[in-house]
């Protein structure tokens, strides 16, 4: 019960109060008004004159009786977003409370002034609860308190890249790297980056930067990642410089260095001593093949292949590629073999002519007015020609281990015509 003795009291709109006045018999008027009741919210927001009129018996006059009333609503907080920014300086200016005049209070508010303010830095991310008291205002003169309190959220700026392989150092040829990031549904951007995934062989050696953004809650979120690609120094073997070397049957055990040193020598051949790292080519004729193979302290690794050909003694460039072939009177073919390691071809030689041959031109040469011996040496070149055969088939061994067949004609021979090639 509400005894209208003052000329303003405050109620909130939800009540509904009972009026009474110490002089029965009179009557009640005014907005929300239902006979001695007062309902606030069909009276609504705002200021409102209730009269009660009543018949005064010792002036037997009517008199009324006004006072006001005030209905304020709920106390509300007409925040613009739940959402804010966790930048630096973004803080926000608490004035969405109303009626106007309350306290402020939760995690990262703090007063400026007359002011309250909320600084997401210092309530850092994630959901928090402000609430808005206005007790401590015109309520309180009336006994009333209300508070009312709101969810407000502190969107992280900063997000996360993972990699589904780390620690973030790769080996150039690696195959692509599957990436994530938190929060999910951004773009990923930087050199060697294609969709969601970074690959080391596109991105080349050095240190790389993998950018992340993505629009959260109003926010734009970044992150960002440093990958290293290792160079890699493809080795070396000392002395080997061709894919294919030859060396000789008998020749010196063959020492073989890697460079840079620590690596491994692989190879299936028996000639091979790996406590030595030294090759022996005696009774090893045919082709080697050799990989080198080494592991930096980066965890990369490289390697680089080789093979030696072992040539047989007799053989290709193991025997004197110009030596002089005489043949029998009657050889209609013979066989030989050649290198051409240093020379573009050879040049077969007919038997040279005995000496008593070349006596008989120096003494024809003296009688030439004779004209007798001059045939004599005619003849004997007709013999010497009819000496050399057909044909000559030569085997012709290449740098890569591999034999070439070569056949030298008569015409050839005796016309100086050099055979073969070099490969």
């Amino acid at each position: 019960m509400i005894l209208l003795q003052s000329r303003h009291q405050v109620i909130f709109a939800i009540l509904i109060i009972s009026l009474y006045h110490p002089i029965l018999g009179g009557i009640f008027s005014g907005p929300g008004l239902n006979d001695s009741f007062f309902n606030a919210t069909e009276a609504g927001i705002g200021r409102h004159s209730l009269t009660y009129t009543f018949l005064n018996a010792t002036t037997d006059c009517t008199t009324n009786v006004t006072h006001d009333i005030t209905v304020y609503d709920k106390p509300i907080i007409q925040l613009p977003s739940p959402f804010i920014c966790n930048n630096k300086n973004n803080t926000l200016l608490l004035n969405f409370g109303y009626p106007e005049s309350g306290v402020w209070s939760g995690p990262g508010v703090y007063v400026a002034g007359q002011d309250y303010f909320f600084d997401p830095s210092i309530a850092g991310d994630g959901n928090f609860t402000l609430e808005y008291d206005i007790s401590q205002t015109i309520y309180n003169t009336v006994g009333c308190e209300s508070k009312a309190s709101i969810q407000i959220t502190v969107v992280p700026i900063i997000g996360s890249i993972s990699f589904a392989k780390e620690p973030l150092t790769y080996c150039p040829y690696e195959s692509a790297v599957a990436m994530a990031a938190s929060p999910p549904g951004g773009v990923f951007s930087g050199i060697g980056v294609s969709g969601n995934t970074f690959d080391p062989s596109v991105a080349g050696t050095g240190q790389h930067t993998i950018n992340y953004n993505v629009m959260q809650n109003g926010c734009s979120v970044t992150a960002s990642a440093i990958v290293t690609v290792f160079p890699l120094q493809v080795p070396t073997v000392q002395g080997i410089d061709s894919p294919i070397i030859q060396i000789c049957e008998l020749d010196d055990p063959l020492l073989l260095i890697g460079i840079p040193i620590g690596g491994q020598f692989i190879t299936e051949s028996s000639g091979y001593v790996p406590e030595t790292s030294q090759f022996f080519p005696d009774n090893e004729t045919g082709r080697h093949d050799f990989n080198y193979t080494i592991v930096y302290a980066t965890g990369c690794m490289a390697s680089t292949s080789f093979s030696i050909v072992v040539v047989a003694e007799g053989i290709g460039s193991c025997i004197n590629p110009h030596t002089t072939t005489n043949f029998n009177d009657n050889e209609t073919t013979s066989t030989g073999n050649f290198t051409d390691s240093s020379e573009d071809a050879i040049t077969i030689i007919p038997e040279s002519f005995p000496v008593w041959g070349v006596v008989l031109i120096i003494v024809g040469g003296l009688l030439l007015l004779a004209g007798i011996v001059v045939i004599i040496v005619v003849i004997y070149i007709k013999k010497q020609g009819d000496k050399i055969p057909e044909r000559i088939e030569l085997n012709q061994i290449n740098k890569d281990g591999t034999v070439s067949s070569v056949t030298a004609t008569r015409d050839m021979i005796l016309s100086g015509t050099k055979v073969g090639s070099k490969n």
